[in-house]
Parts: C-alpha cells; structure tokens; sequence
C-alpha cells in the first residue's frame, strides 16, 4: 500500500481505538521525511499516550515537531512534546529548554500560560532555582501556587548565595522571600538568614532588628539566636546589650560554642572597662590560647597592673611562636616598659618589633615610640637623627604628622621653633599658625617655670601679638608681666599687669598683688592704695591678708590713726601672721591709740611691748612708758625709765635722742635748769642726723630761764 493508505488505516484504527494497530501501520511511514510522515510521527505519538507509552510517544512528537511540512502539526506535536517532557523527563533534551523553545516560538498561543507555569516547575524540580524564578517573573500572573514557590525558591537561593559568600545576592533573595507570608517556617528562617547576611555585610543594626522580630518564634537556629544577637551588639559597640545576650546564651550553650561565648563575655567586659569580670573569665579559660592571652594582658595593664601585662605577654610569645599576636605583644611590652620609665627595656622590644614584624603600621610606631624612649633617656641628639631618618621614611605618609609630633619637645627644649616649622614643612605637614603660638606659648611657659624670664619675654610677647584674644590670654599677659617685673623693668610691668587686673579673671588677684607691690616699693602710697583696697576683699585668705597688713603700714604712714588702727585688728586677728608681724600691727594700734589721744588704751598697748625681742619696739615701748609718766608729773620716775632705755637700747640712736629731749623736760619741771641746759646742748651737738629733734631739743631751750 501507498503511504497515503497506510496512514489513512492507521488513522481509521486509532478512530476505532484499536491502538496497537494504529501504531504498525504509522510505524510503516516513519522512515521517510514528507507531509504524511510528519502527520503520522504526530499520530503515531497519539497512539503511544492512548496505550500508555509515554516514553515512546515523546519520540514520535519530538521527530513530528522537527518536521516543519504542516506547521500547525508541527506546533501540536512540539505542545506535546514539551508537556512529555515535564512529565516523564527528557533523555534528548532538558524540559525547560523545550518548554521554553514553546513559549517562544508561541507566545500567542492560548497554551503559554499553562506553558509557563510547567517551566517553572521544570526549573523547580530540576534544582534551577534561578531559572525557576525567571520564569515566575514572565508570568502575566501570580497564583497562590506561583507565591508558595517564589516564597520557598527565594530563600533556597538566598541560603546558596549565602553559602558562597555573595552576600549582596544573598539579601536579595531573602528581601524576596520575605515579600510572602505563605509557609511561616520558610518565613521565620529567612528573616533569620537575613540578619546573618546583614551581620556578615557589617550592618549590625539591621541585623539586630531582623534577629529580635523572630526572637519570639520556633526555628533550627533558634538556640544560637543570643549567641548571633551578643556578637550583632558587640560589633556595634552596644557593649552593655552584647554582655546580656552573651549571658543569656550561656544558661543553654551548644558545647562548640560555649568557649567562645565566655571569651566575648569577658570581652564586654573589657570594652565596659570592668576589667576584674573579664580578667576573672580569661584566668579560668582552660589551655588558654594566644588571643585570651593578649586580652587579659591589656585588661591588666589599663588596671595599671603593668608587670602582670608584661609576664602575660611574655608568656604568650613564650607559648605561641607563631602567633599572630607576637608582634602586638612585643609592641606591647615596650609600651609597658616605657610607663615604668624602663626606657632601654622598651627599646629592646621595640628593636624587635622593627627587626620582625611584617605589619608596617606597628614597625612605624615602634620607630617612633623608640625615638622618642630617647627623649626621655635625655639622649635628644640621638632621637632627633633617628626621627630625621624615619621622616625620610616616611615622608608624606599618615607617620610623618606622628614624626613631627615626636620631635616637638626637642626643638622646643632648645627653643627652636623656627627649626621645628622647616622639619615639619620637610616632611610634608602642615603646622597650623595655632600650633606655633601654642609652642611660643608652651616655651615660654618652660622658660617661666625655669625662671629664666629673659628668655621667656620675647616668645609671651609673639603670643600675644598673633593672640589679642582667647583662653590663654590673662595668663600669658600676668606671666609676661611678672617676667618684666622680675627683670627690673617695673615700667613695662605695670602696663602688661594693669591689663590683667582690670578685668575680672583668674590672674586678677595675682596681678593687683604685683602692681601694689610695684607701687609700694616706689613709695606710691595713693596708687598702691587702690589695689590694696581690692585685695583686702579677696576670700583667698593669704592674699587678703598681704592686703590687710600693707593698708595697716599706708594709714599709719598717712597718720590716718582710725584706719590704721582698724587694719591693725585685722592683722592681729589672724593667727597665721608670724609674731614679727603681729607685733608690728600691735606697734602701729599702739601709736594709733597714742595720737588719737587713748592714752590708758595706749599705755596698755606699749606696756605689752616692752620685752620686745625688738629692739627698735622695745626702746619705743620705754620712750612712750617715759612720756607718759612725764605727762602726770612724774618726772624723776620717767628719767629712771629714760636711763634703762639708755643703758639697755644705747644702738637706737632715734628713740635715744627724743627720750633726751623728754629728760631735759623732766629736768626743767624738777627746777635743775643746769641738768636740762646741758641735755638740750648734748642733743643739738651730737644728734644733727636727726634735725626734727634737734628742732625740737632748741625749742626746749628757749623754755630754760
């Protein structure tokens, strides 16, 4: 029979369901390539599904479908072919690649959307997750299906992402995941995932608020969930929220992790500064390693416990070789030495950091904290050639401010600052005009301390020139003042302390104090009295006091008796005062007493004065002791006292010669004209450095008749 006929008696034995028959005569035309044998590829596919030889059956549609004689054939057979594929898998070609061939051969055809949602499938079951969620993306519409498997897909591909690393595509895909509410467990884990992508990326708190919104809920990883919140907490220096969670992970630890946990916890206590907690957990830490070891070494140092800092980090360079941590701990210890002032130790490690470390950051430091150990040594011309020699090094890098910085003590030691400025320029830093007036300023500080005040005027002077104003201002103007003061220049003295002490600062006081002290040596009593009268309200009590004792002298000195007088008291009052200067108040309230005519109060007031290891105040004590009994007649009692101020104070030739003028008056009122002439002369001829009492003793004279 012709090909027509075979076909037409298959075609008529698949109408009447006789199958097996169908299937010899369409297998009589399969060897030819035309119309018909295309017709009966399809057919003969046909059969094989209706007696249930799918595998058969996908062959004769694949061969119909490559066939392109009748294209509506070839698209029925293709359609067939592609649904086979899904449901018994392909041994010639992958599912999704002939469904997807389909779709986009067909993409009008009113079979796509059931198409695409077999491809998605294809791509699910097959393992190609990312091929499954393309083709959920092509579909025109979501179903709760398409959800479920986007939800699940999403996170499947986000724990593979995360697993390589790609964690930028690993939150992608979690976000994804996250956008259904589908499977709560799919949920609840992604969310989880999510915050360890977040922690990986070093987005502690995103990752802190996705680990707490599941805190509450039944997950695999749910044990570790304190152990990931302490260490999301600790990276964002929430050292007090890092130190709960790690203690609440520690009532249920998984074994593996428990060491590590306590070694965190000892670690937030360390960065919370309780330094007895953490070293408390790095002591009872078993076969202690290299970082626990380090750790407790520096919590012992900032407790100011440096020789333990240094045993411990001995030990570890001792036990662990090979240890990251040996050159950190080298450095260490030299930093340790050089707090005990142990400077040829310190170098010691330091040399070693420089010989060994391959980390350049902590061999630059060394060099420099070396450089400056000979500062210290008092071995300035060395360090300042080791840090000339590093500022090659390392010019222009992040070191070279660090060299400057090192060298500054030195040239400010010798006072070159102008030194200072063309090393730093050399290097490639920058010095900022403040930081030049802050070195004027700090030199001439150093200059002050030293007493060397020549030195020190020039450099308060540039301070202040390029410095009118700020915070330093009042000290530098006092301490230029006392600069010029203590050189003998009292003129430029007054002027710089005159600016201190008109306005109310720290230096005020200090200032008045100089300038009334300025003033009174030039026996300016008037201007002194200005800034005494300031100072004697002062509530520093030593000040106060200067003031008091000083006003006491002026208003004695002005004969203002009622004032002195007052001062006086003050002076008394104060059982700070030495005896000689208490005796002094009690001189001047004595002679105040005398001249305001308290004579009783005044003689009570000489008669303790008597005994006076003084001699000036004792003789003066006597004269007045004489006057007085002069004064009630008493003029034979008052030359006796007069003889025992002569016999007993010969040397205070003042006293002396007005106790001789008060004898020749008693001599006139006993009537012995003779003995008061001969007083008189004797006063005139031998006392002439004192011509207000040889005015006086004249005056005498003409009462002798």
């Amino acid at each position: 029979p012709s090909e027509s006929d075979l076909y037409e008696m298959g075609f008529v034995s698949a109408q009447l369901k006789k199958y097996d028959e169908a299937v010899s005569y369409y297998n009589q035309l399969i060897n030819s390539n035309s119309s018909t044998s295309q017709n009966a590829y399809y057919q003969l596919g046909n059969a094989y599904l209706a007696v249930g030889k799918k595998q058969e059956a996908l062959s004769a549609f694949r061969s119909a479908y490559q066939m392109s004689y009748d294209v509506k054939v070839q698209q029925l057979a293709h359609l067939q072919y592609a649904k086979l594929s899904y449901d018994i898998g392909n041994p010639f070609e992958s599912a999704s690649n002939v469904i997807q061939s389909y779709i986009s051969k067909y993409p009008k055809s009113s079979e796509v959307t059931e198409m695409r949602s077999l491809l998605m499938k294809s791509y699910l079951y097959s393992g190609d997750y990312k091929g499954t969620l393309a083709a959920i993306d092509k579909m025109p519409n979501s179903t709760p299906e398409t959800n479920k498997i986007d939800q699940e897909v999403s996170y499947l591909l986000g724990t593979e992402e995360f697993n390589k690393g790609n964690f930028d595509q690993a939150e992608k895909f979690f976000l994804r995941s996250l956008e259904f509410n589908i499977n709560k467990e799919f949920n609840t884990r992604a969310t989880y995932w999510l915050a360890q992508t977040y922690y990986q990326k070093g987005n502690y708190p995103s990752a802190i608020v996705r680990y707490e919104k599941i805190a509450n809920e039944n997950f695999p990883e749910k044990q570790q969930l304190n152990y990931d919140l302490g260490y999301a907490y600790f990276k964002s220096k929430k050292f007090d929220k890092a130190k709960e969670y790690f203690r609440k992970y520690l009532e249920n630890p998984k074994t593996e992790f428990k060491n590590d946990a306590e070694l965190r916890l000892a670690d937030t206590y360390y960065a919370n500064n309780e330094l007895n907690e953490a070293i408390a957990i790095y002591d009872k830490t078993e076969n202690a390693d290299d970082y626990t070891l380090f750790q407790k070494a520096m919590a012992l140092g900032f407790k100011g416990d440096t020789e333990a800092k240094i045993s411990n980090l001995k030990k570890l360079i001792s036990q662990y070789k090979n240890s990251e941590y040996v050159d950190d701990a080298q450095y260490e210890i030299g930093t340790a030495y050089a707090a005990n002032d142990d400077f040829n130790n310190s170098n010691e490690y330091f040399s070693q950091v420089i010989r060994t470390s391959s980390d350049r950051d902590l061999v630059a430091n060394s060099q420099i904290y070396r450089a400056q150990n000979y500062i210290d040594l008092n071995q300035n011309e060395k360090a300042l050639s080791e840090l000339k020699s590093l500022g090659n090094q390392y010019k222009n890098t992040a070191f070279a401010s660090k060299i400057v910085q090192a060298s500054r003590p030195i040239f400010m030691k010798n006072g070159d600052i102008s030194g200072y400025q063309n090393f730093a320029q050399s290097l490639g830093v920058r010095i900022d005009a403040s930081e030049i007036d802050e070195i004027n300023l700090s030199s001439a500080k150093n200059y002050y301390a030293q007493k060397n005040y020549k030195a020190a005027i020039p450099l308060y002077e540039k301070y202040l020139t390029q410095n009118p104003t700020g915070d330093g201002l009042y000290q530098a103007q006092y301490e230029l003042g006392e600069s010029y003061f203590q050189t003998q220049n009292s003129t430029k003295a007054l002027l710089i302390l005159q600016e201190v002490a008109n306005v109310q600062n720290d230096y005020q006081e200090d200032a008045q104090t100089r300038i009334a002290q300025i003033y009174l040596s030039q026996n300016n009593y008037s201007e002194a009295k200005k800034y005494l009268e300031s100072l004697s309200n002062s509530s520093n009590v030593n000040v106060k006091n200067f003031a008091n004792l000083e006003m006491m002298k002026i208003y004695a000195e002005e004969k203002n008796f009622s004032q002195a007088e007052k001062f006086a008291d003050l002076v008394m009052r104060n059982p700070k005062n030495s005896a000689a200067v208490i005796e002094q108040a009690k001189v001047i309230k004595a002679r105040s007493l005398m001249n305001s005519g308290k004579d009783n109060e005044a003689k009570s007031a000489y008669a303790t004065l008597e005994k006076s290891s003084n001699t000036e105040v004792a003789a003066e004590s006597l004269y007045v002791k004489a006057f007085y009994q002069n004064k009630a007649k008493a003029f034979k009692t008052s030359n006796e006292t007069i003889f025992r101020l002569a016999n007993n104070y010969a040397s205070e030739e003042y006293w002396g010669a007005k106790a001789l003028v008060l004898m020749a008056k008693n001599y006139i009122g006993l009537k012995d004209n003779y003995q008061a002439s001969y007083t008189v002369d004797q006063i005139i001829a031998n006392y002439q450095d004192f011509p207000e009492i040889v005015a006086e003793a004249k005056e005498v004279k003409k009462q002798i008749k």
